[in-house]
């Protein structure tokens, strides 16, 4: 018998090794990664899950109820393409497909029916449909389309609501009311102004429902499990008037729109009795040039106000008894020395005898130094203790976030220096914000009443008043009602006499004053420091422009400030020359629109003549909206409001026209927009 040979060559035991090998390597490589970098995904095996389901954010209303911010809802759509009959789909699906095209406008009719029998094929339970969210209205038309119209049970539609924030006034008053996108807590919200700083308030309380895992592992919504209801946040009612905040807006941007050297400015206007802010207005300098509001300076620019600021110095001086307005000094030419410094005025030139009431009119430096420093050198601690009684550094606890700390140096601390009595007397050698300035003058205009400034008067929920905000006394007197006499006498003279006579024939009178400041310029010395100054080495400037008082001067009722601040620049701004102009445009379009104020305009037409109709407001819980049309505005409010919707307008005259149209079914608090005008009788009058 033969012997049986081995016939494995050495090549083939060789090619055999170096697979085994590869293998081990492979495995070892593996094994490296399953312990290492693998992570297991942690919903594998999980059938069920929660969700949040946000609540509907709040409104920001100006203090007439009309909406600054509002939440509009948005839909999402979806498709449980296994819900609708064999039958159904095919017969519905072309026009579908052809309603959906004509909606969403990004597929063709061909592509929609292709899509829609693969997801079907496939099994989808939680198809998209459509490049993008869709407004309630369009949402009423989807429910029409083929397949669609069976509903939820029958055809599968699938439709998540979601709020979309909603700015009905634009970017008036921005940095005011602040801007989120939605309602979620998310980076794309920057949440300033009252969104941010009431944000606990407006944004409400999640909900939360559970989903379930399909067998194609989607996740759709789990009907037989609990569902926790979000509860809506709260509605904030502002101090904001609308008209007095486009009026103001537009007389600013219509002034330094077009003058690339100011780098921007500001607007309050404040009611005297109670400090409510009626109007605040905040326009910077974009990168591209364009006015837009992007910083809040009303609020958070500290800045030495300059002439402004010798109001605070009158009324020390005359509450004291150290000087009244008849008071005089020497002329001297304008130069005048303290501590070893020589000051020099530019509107004093020989030696004639100057009074109080002419510096205060013409903005004279060496009258309002020489006299505070002639009265309180040795007695500087009781000059700033009166400054700061009258709440010039007062923490306002403001209604928004960004308040600038206000400052004035106190004696025997760091920040004082020998010149800083005479530079304190003239609105230097201190920082205070426009608001501060603004809340110290109607303070006079309140017969010296301090009021606390304030943008919210009232958190709502539905309609109701849930928390009642408001005035705020923060000192009931800060000088006697002689000195607050003789101060409001010296700004009716500052306009009628003085640097404020852009103002003098105002449509009714105004009391005030103008100021113009240097800021500090940075700039890096030949040594390689960063050096501040009122004037860098190439001779540029930056300066802020004043003008802040109160109308009508008999019985104010307003008080208002006008801010503008420039660039580095070689030329000069004045208060007179540009803020003043700007408080006078906004006083003439007040008082325009104020009859009270004597300023009645005639009418040179009629309003058209509302139908007479009686008015069913309906049960509480019939959310069909009904027919408005024809019907006047308060009639239309009283019916609409009363059945627990929410109203926008716009026009005049009597409802011409409403959406969403009547008949169609609403909910709870949603918004129906009313558009107002002339009948069309009166229109083929015209």
């Amino acid at each position: 018998m033969k012997s049986i040979k081995n016939t494995a060559s050495p090549k083939r035991l060789l090619i055999i090794y170096c697979i085994m090998m590869c293998a081990a390597i492979v495995a070892i490589f593996r094994i490296a990664y399953l312990q290492i970098f693998y992570k297991p995904d942690e919903s594998y095996g999980v059938k069920d899950k929660s969700e949040i389901l946000e609540p509907t954010r709040g409104d920001i209303l100006a203090c007439d109820g009309r909406p600054i911010a509002v939440s509009s809802p948005r839909y999402d759509i979806h498709l449980d393409c296994k819900v609708a009959g064999d039958e159904q789909f095919e017969a519905g699906v072309d026009g579908l497909a052809e309603s959906l095209a004509g909606l969403f406008k990004d597929k063709s009719k061909e592509r929609y029916k292709s899509d829609l029998i693969k997801a079907r094929r496939e099994g989808k339970r939680y198809y998209s449909i459509g490049n993008r969210d869709i407004s309630h209205d369009e949402m009423n038309l989807l429910k029409g389309f083929p397949i669609f119209n069976l509903g939820r049970g029958k055809g599968g539609v699938i439709i998540e609501k979601h709020d979309s924030r909603i700015y009905p006034y634009g970017k008036l008053a921005r940095r005011t009311v602040g801007y989120v996108k939605d309602n979620a807590y998310s980076e794309g919200n920057n949440l300033i102004g009252l969104e941010g700083k009431f944000n606990y308030l407006l944004h409400g309380k999640e909900g939360s429902r559970y989903l379930r895992r399909t067998e194609n592992n989607e996740w759709i919504p789990d009907l037989d499990r609990e569902i926790v209801l979000p509860e809506d946040g709260e509605d904030i009612r502002t101090t904001i008037d609308i008209e007095l905040q486009d009026i103001a807006d537009k007389a600013l941007r219509t002034k330094i729109d077009t003058v690339s050297s100011i780098e921007g400015g500001c607007v309050i206007i404040m009611e005297v009795e109670t400090g409510a802010i009626r109007a605040m207005v905040n326009l910077g300098r974009t990168k591209k040039g364009e006015l837009d509001e992007i910083y809040n300076y009303a609020i958070s620019q500290t800045a030495e106000p300059g002439s402004v600021f010798k109001l605070a110095a009158l009324v020390t001086l005359i509450e004291d008894g150290k000087a009244d307005l008849r008071t005089t000094i020497k002329g001297n030419h304008g130069r005048w020395s303290y501590n070893g410094r020589v000051f020099t005025d530019e509107y004093i030139h020989n030696e004639e005898e100057v009074s109080l009431l002419w510096g205060f009119m013409k903005s004279s430096n060496q009258v309002f130094r020489q006299l505070v420093c002639d009265n309180y050198t040795g007695d500087e601690k009781e000059y700033v203790d009166k400054l700061y009684s009258y709440k010039l550094c007062e923490k306002f606890n403001f209604d928004i976030e960004g308040e600038g700390r206000a400052f004035i140096p106190v004696p025997g601390s760091a920040n004082w220096s020998g010149s800083s009595l005479p530079s304190i007397a003239i609105g230097y050698n201190l920082n205070i914000t426009p608001l501060h300035l603004v809340t110290f003058y109607n303070a006079i205009a309140n017969d010296g009443k301090v009021m606390k400034p304030y943008l919210v008067e009232a958190i709502e929920q539905n309609g109701r008043v849930t928390k009642k905000l408001g005035p705020t006394v923060l000192n009931g007197k800060i000088c006697s009602q002689k000195t607050i006499d003789s101060v409001k006498f010296a700004l009716r003279t500052v306009v009628e006499k003085g640097t404020g006579s852009a103002l003098r024939n105002a449509k009714c009178h105004v009391s005030g004053k103008t100021g113009t400041a240097r800021q500090l310029v940075e700039y890096t010395d030949s040594r390689g420091k960063k050096v501040s100054k009122y004037i860098d080495p190439q001779g540029y400037k930056r300066h802020q422009a004043t003008f802040v008082g109160f109308f009508p001067s008999e019985k104010p009722k307003y008080t208002a400030v006008v801010v503008v601040y420039s660039k580095k620049t070689r030329g000069n701004f004045y208060g007179g020359s540009w803020a003043a102009p700007v408080f006078r445009e906004i006083v003439d379009k007040i008082c325009t629109s104020s009859p009270e104020w004597g300023n009645v305009l005639q009418a040179s037409a009629s309003l058209p003549e509302a139908e007479e109709r009686d008015i069913e407001i309906g049960k509480f819980d019939d959310y069909t909206i009904p027919d408005i049309t024809g019907m006047g505005l308060s009639d239309a409010l009283y019916l609409l409001e009363n059945r627990g919707f929410k109203v926008t307008f716009d026009g005049e005259g009597i409802v011409v026209g409403q959406s969403p149209e009547a008949g169609s079914e609403g909910h709870e608090g949603q918004t129906i927009k009313i558009e107002l005008g002339l009948s069309k009788g009166e229109q083929d009058e015209i």
